[in-house]
């Protein structure tokens, strides 16, 4: 079994510029989680300004408290690799369900969107500017929350 960290990684579950997502399971707390991991294609020259983004995204997202943003955990900057831990959104990414056979109204269309903005201007009021939105990183929970 692969551990990053104390977590016990499960499977890849995201990857984007900065990063590849793990689910991941927490021995301690029983529960599962996501691991946000410095991606290794990071060039050494690039390396210093996207380790300084990295831990600016864990400072700011923990402190926000926002139903369309994941809570940040907990943050590894000393590791190698360096790691954020995180809620896990159980439920499917837009580009799934666009590639899904669900036929949404257009009003639940508009209602997801107008969650996924909420979401992104909570962020960009923390100070931060998604670089990496896309169909993958918007996430349909469970209970028809975006996160």
């Amino acid at each position: 079994m692969t551990m990053i960290g104390r977590y016990e990684i499960i499977k890849e579950i995201g990857r984007g510029g900065m990063g590849l997502v793990y689910l991941a399971n927490d021995p301690y707390l029983k529960c599962q989680i996501a691991i946000k991991m410095m991606s290794p294609a990071i060039k050494n020259s690039d390396y210093p300004l996207m380790f300084e983004r990295f831990l600016k995204e864990a400072e700011v997202l923990a402190k926000l408290n926002h139903p369309n943003i994941v809570r940040i955990f907990d943050i590894s900057p000393k590791t190698n690799p360096s790691f954020i831990s995180m809620e896990y959104v159980n439920g499917h990414t837009f580009q799934e369900l666009v590639q899904s056979k669900s036929q949404l109204t257009l009003l639940k269309k508009i209602d997801y969107l107008i969650k996924v903005t909420e979401g992104l201007s909570a962020i960009h009021k923390a100070g931060l500017v998604h670089r990496d939105m896309n169909l993958q990183t918007s996430w349909l929970t469970m209970l028809a929350l975006l996160k």
